[in-house]
């Protein structure tokens, strides 16, 4: 994705088209899935494959089928399958915000009644883009997109795998841990932490350069000897 405009565009755009025609929270939650992977990858066309997708929102992929036709055929996302592969996806920013056929159901008309209706009742607002782009990382974390938090033992035991252990880190990486979960499992910029072996991997050697500095800076102390005293 090339810019976080072209991400506050999409998300404005599905949610226009979402209030005209409700696509249901699991094609909501698979859309805004695919659209944090478009994000993290820079690009409106990646790949991903729908067991992945299953695993990260805890749906069965029976409904990750479902919901990619579904979005698909509003013209929402194009997407290719080919069996024992990961999909291709391309995110549109081009598809109609309604159809006609669809506003021509009975049923469709009611809601847009009731919509309407609704919409007297509530003063209208001015969305900021902050306000949007905060809206849509609070909708990304209820799907729970993050990886699970590990245990202590867990988070160690990996640490201790990596090449870069020492086990004068151990005390260090246990502090790590401890400010991470009590931040909400955030890093030191309050960002959510979406893969904690990468991060903890790559903040490993800052911590063990961290371990050296402070060692040194003991050792180099010098050891003032006081003078001895002659008696006289």
């Amino acid at each position: 994705m090339k810019n976080d405009m072209e991400y506050l565009e999409l998300t404005n755009r599905i949610w226009g088209f979402n209030e005209n025609k409700s696509l249901g929270l699991s094609a909501i939650s698979v859309y805004f899935y695919l659209l944090k992977i478009g994000s993290e990858a820079g690009y409106t066309k990646f790949t991903v494959s729908d067991s992945k997708i299953s695993r990260e929102l805890k749906m069965t992929r029976k409904t990750v089928k479902v919901c990619k036709e579904k979005l698909c055929k509003f013209g929402i996302i194009s997407y290719h399958s080919r069996n024992g592969i990961p999909s291709d996806f391309e995110l549109n920013s081009d598809y109609p915000l309604i159809f006609n056929d669809v506003l021509e159901k009975p049923e469709v008309q009611s809601e847009i009644l009731e919509f309407k209706k609704a919409q007297k009742k509530v003063e209208p607002k001015v969305v900021e883009v902050n306000s949007i782009k905060k809206r849509t990382q609070q909708i990304s974390s209820s799907v729970e997109i993050n990886n699970s938090i590990p245990s202590i033992e867990e988070f160690l035991e990996y640490a201790q795998s990596l090449e870069m252990y020492d086990p004068q880190l151990h005390s260090e990486i246990q502090l790590k841990y401890k400010n991470w979960r009590s931040n909400s499992w955030k890093n030191s910029a309050n960002r959510p932490i979406t893969d904690w072996k990468s991060t903890l991997k790559s903040v490993l050697p800052y911590l063990k350069n961290s371990t050296q500095n402070n060692s040194l800076s003991v050792k180099t102390i010098p050891r003032i000897t006081p003078p001895k005293l002659s008696n006289v």
